[in-house]
């Protein structure tokens, strides 16, 4: 009899286990593009127009300006976000200045400040922005953390 018992505990802990692993392993996929997106204070590092349609921003076609490279975007929950200048305000620049956004196109958009952006890559760490130009020289807009 206690050779059973301890048969049937096994195979019930056994089962609980593979349960608990495959439930574990399904709501582990990482965080959604909302909390990628709002997680987090971005700064711009770089951004062109791609000419030679490499899907990158080669030094030839950098436009950032120096001001730009110490500015703040805030996407809050919600769909409200603001950029900040911070210490390197750009020439007619405003110090600050809030924008609205949402997701849209199945979150494969980004919908803010009035403009459409492409989303090609969001990530803990990066977000590349595109317009939504099929030219061969479409801006590409590169963000970290």
């Amino acid at each position: 009899m206690k050779c059973n018992t301890d048969l049937s505990f096994c195979c019930v802990v056994g089962f609980y286990y593979n349960w608990l692993q495959k439930h574990v392993n399904q709501n582990s996929s990482g965080p959604g593009k909302d909390e990628l997106l709002t997680e987090k204070i971005w700064r711009l590092i770089s951004y062109g127009r791609d000419a030679n349609n490499n899907g990158l921003v080669d030094p030839s076609e950098e436009a950032i300006r120096t001001c730009e490279k110490d500015n703040s975007y805030v996407f809050a929950p919600g769909g409200s976000g603001l950029v900040e200048e911070n210490s390197d305000v750009c020439p007619g620049g405003n110090v600050s200045s809030s924008f609205h956004w949402s997701f849209v196109n199945n979150s494969t958009g980004l919908d803010f400040s009035g403009g459409v952006a492409a989303i090609i890559k969001l990530t803990e760490t990066s977000m590349i922005l595109s317009d939504q130009s099929t030219s061969s020289d479409r801006l590409i807009l590169m963000y970290g953390h």
